[in-house]
């Protein structure tokens, strides 16, 4: 029967290679749109790695950073100290860690990882679980060249060394670049990036979503990288990105927490220096990143849906002219024997043939030029990849079925004397 319905469907190639084509193309819209679908879901039922609901984020940078010299660097590092003093001296405060890039914000890529600079009062200030080797020290503000540490999470540790322990192994960014394909020392909103290429990993946390839910999707390289932030070290950063606080309060604090916390800040920085200053929580950000990454997949949903409905009602017509071209052909079934039943499969089942071919076409440049992650600009796992696919097919599958149905049924009730009037 499949090989008829194979065969048939080929005798018509001429007649079905645009109906192939359209059907293609519904395929791709509706895999790119599930697998964005299956994406989101998969990355929201994963944990973030580290606790966000009680901690607060300050960003301090200058209105203008261009031209910027040492001594408005310096001036700059000082204010962030003393907001930093001010901050810690609240009574609602558990603690006060620094930051290159606050989470859910931005992102922070080096060398095709996904990095952060943080102090060392970031593991408590978030939470981070640590799960071997230590977090960093005051002292490692001395070490210096290849012996600088870094702190990694579970994820990137087995992205680089496998099953190995990583703890006093040297993370060797050469070899990095070579291995994913990195094409050159790519820093995109890194606070300080390192000068050298060869560091002591110290640490494993667990598995740590810092920049939300998606990561950062400039990155080439799975995981997560800390880079250790000193406190001496504001006076050598760049203010165009500012410098982030990360404020800890304690569980079930006053929402007016927030504004006396601005009202501190706003004390503390002086005007004179034309720094200006935001205080959000970091709940408030992430839902409202979560609020956006939602509303697109929405409006995508939306347009897909018009293009189905546009898609539906043509291939609709298509397929009712079909039935009237092959009258005689069905007239003549039916006067030799065919039940309804066998109509109804005839038709349904070159249907299923031609959205068979729609979708392994469909899936060559999808698998072939990874166009997934392509478009939704994201590292999209293999499971993702292969339910969204899996969605595409089962709603291109379902929507030939729709389409079908009413054609078919026309097709029953061709009477076989009207197979004459075309003799």
């Amino acid at each position: 029967m499949i090989l008829h319905l194979c065969r048939l469907a080929w005798n018509r190639r001429r007649t079905n290679l645009l109906l192939v084509g359209e059907l293609t193309l519904v395929f791709l819209i509706v895999g790119l749109m599930g697998a964005g679908w299956v994406l989101f879901a998969a990355q929201n039922l994963r944990s973030l790695g580290f606790e966000y609901e009680n901690v607060w984020t300050v960003n301090l940078r200058r209105h203008d950073w261009r031209g910027e010299s040492e001594e408005q660097s310096a001036a700059l590092g000082q204010t962030v100290r003393m907001v930093g003093r001010e901050i810690a001296a609240l009574g609602a405060v558990e603690s006060v860690a620094l930051a290159g890039q606050s989470p859910f914000e931005g992102t922070g890529v080096w060398n095709g990882i996904t990095a952060v600079n943080i102090s060392k009062e970031g593991l408590e200030t978030l939470g981070l679980r640590l799960r071997s080797g230590r977090w960093f020290e005051p002292e490692d503000e001395a070490l210096s060249g290849n012996r600088s540490p870094v702190v990694m999470d579970l994820e990137l540790s087995r992205s680089l060394f496998g099953d190995q322990d990583p703890l006093g192994k040297i993370l060797d960014l050469e070899q990095v670049r070579e291995r994913y394909g990195v094409d050159g020392y790519l820093s995109i909103n890194m606070m300080a990036p390192p000068r050298f290429t060869k560091f002591l990993v110290v640490g494993v946390v667990e598995n740590c979503l810092y920049y939300g839910n998606f990561g950062a999707s400039e990155s080439k390289v799975p995981g997560l990288l800390f880079f250790f932030f000193p406190k001496t070290g504001v006076d050598r950063l760049a203010s165009n990105l500012g410098i982030h606080l990360l404020v800890k309060s304690p569980s079930g604090s006053a929402a007016d927490f927030g504004e006396e916390l601005r009202a501190r800040v706003r004390a503390v920085v002086p005007a004179d220096q034309a720094i200006r200053f935001k205080v959000r929580s970091l709940a408030e950000t992430h839902d409202s990143k979560q609020a956006r990454q939602f509303q697109n997949l929405k409006n995508t949903a939306l347009i897909s849906g018009l293009v189905m409905l546009m898609v539906a009602l043509g291939l609709t017509g298509i397929l009712w002219q079909s039935v009237r071209r092959r009258t005689q052909e069905i007239g003549v079934r039916r006067a030799t024997g065919a039940a309804g039943r066998n109509v109804y499969a005839l038709f349904l089942g070159e249907l299923a043939v031609l959205a068979t071919a729609a979708v392994a076409l469909g899936c060559v440049p999808i698998l072939h030029f990874d166009l997934l992650s392509l478009v939704l600009n994201s590292r999209i796992p293999a499971p993702v990849t292969i339910g969204g696919l899996a969605t595409g097919a089962l709603v291109l599958y379902l929507l030939v079925l729709l389409c079908g149905l009413y054609p078919s049924w026309l097709a029953v009730r061709v009477r076989p004397a009207e197979a004459l009037h075309h003799e």
